[in-house]
């Protein structure tokens, strides 16, 4: 990564990405330098189904971190990274097992001013964890397959849009939580300024 001042995309196992992911990725940076320069971090997923998305598919908006809703094909800069990594004992000692909302905690309290965030309204990532910490019902791999397929079928005329169009620009604020707890151990802690430590 020596050298590398792009975005570095944030996925996880159970997130599945549309064929034109990489394409709205290079659309949201040229959007980004022209239109928001300000805007910290993107977020090329949400949690909207995509019944809506030709419509939505090539609209974007404005607004601050929340992380019920950006933590899904996130970007972070090297910029904002390093802002972090200077809130790196807060980081670690916050007591909430969820990353993304330790992340919101720092937005505005440890970090100067809150998160901005450029965000895709037609979610370039799917959501297919039916099984796992969260899982209420019976875990059925297959149905999440279905739904994916389901969802392509319905997205496949908004794909690969030429340009980008800015559909809102909400305020950018801090918004406190409570947390959930589950992070107080000093080993934890530990570990996680170790890491910090090594990138």
């Amino acid at each position: 990564m020596q050298g590398y001042s792009g975005f570095v995309i944030f996925l996880e196992e159970d997130n599945y990405i549309l064929p034109d992911f990489f394409h709205f990725y290079k659309s949201m940076i040229e959007f980004r330098k022209s239109s928001c320069p300000d805007c910290d971090m993107l977020a090329l997923g949400n949690h909207d189904s995509l019944s809506d998305f030709t419509r939505l598919s090539n609209k974007v908006l404005t607004t601050g971190w929340m992380s019920t809703k950006h933590n899904i094909g996130m970007a972070i800069s090297r910029e904002v990274y390093y802002k972090l990594m200077g809130c790196n004992n807060e980081f670690c000692t916050y007591d909430d097992y969820n990353w993304d909302w330790t992340l919101q905690h720092l937005s505005g309290a440890c970090i100067s001013k809150p998160i901005k965030v450029l965000v895709a309204q037609g979610s370039r990532v799917l959501h297919t964890g039916d099984c796992g910490l969260h899982q209420k019902e019976k875990c059925r791999p297959e149905w999440a397959l279905q739904r994916v397929e389901d969802s392509l079928q319905a997205a496949k005329d908004g794909l690969f849009p030429a340009s980008l169009a800015l559909n809102g620009a909400e305020p950018v604020e801090h918004k406190a939580h409570m947390k959930n707890g589950g992070w107080g151990d000093v080993r934890d802690h530990i570990l996680c300024k170790n890491y910090a430590k090594r990138l």
